[in-house]
């Protein structure tokens, strides 16, 4: 083949490329929102060229498809929707999501959230299958379940009180 035929095929072969990861991360970040971080490592993991990963990271900042703040509010939601934990425990994932810490604080802050009123959230969802367990049984499996979510030991104590 001629060599300008040669350059033709290795710059379709590398855009294909481009165009191919652009999709892959495309979904990526669409599928729910994503941190900064997380993006980041996705792109290290694929071993996506420096360059092409900062465009490609700078154009979903641009837009906006990825910003920590909106990823932080968005946690925290489907958390104490499906999942309640508490505070501590929300600050805890959203700084191990890459998220900074002083941003997870603001946010968790931001949503007004009661460790109580989320342990009490927690446990009414049991309340029917744990009726029929003596109150030493029920007392046990509170606690494991409360802590196990990173409640402390005075909002438990509360809540085993009531």
């Amino acid at each position: 083949k001629k060599p300008k035929q040669q350059k033709l095929q290795v710059i379709t072969k590398s855009n294909k490329f481009r165009m191919e990861l652009l999709d892959r991360l495309i979904k990526f970040t669409t599928i729910r929102p994503r941190s900064e971080f997380e993006v980041k490592r996705w792109l290290a993991r694929k071993k996506v060229d420096e360059k092409d990963a900062e465009a490609a990271f700078g154009a979903l900042k641009k837009t906006r498809v990825v910003d920590d703040e909106a990823f932080a509010h968005w946690w925290i939601e489907q958390r104490t929707t499906f999942r309640p934990k508490s505070q501590y425990a929300l600050k805890s994932e959203l700084v191990r999501h890459g998220v900074r810490k002083e941003l997870a604080e603001k946010v968790v802050a931001e949503s007004n959230l009661s460790d109580e009123a989320m342990a009490f959230q927690l446990i009414e969802k049991r309340k029917k299958s744990w009726g029929q367990l003596d109150p030493e049984t029920r007392k046990k499996k509170i606690t494991n379940l409360l802590s196990s979510r990173g409640f402390g030991w005075g909002v438990i104590r509360r809540i085993i009180d009531n």
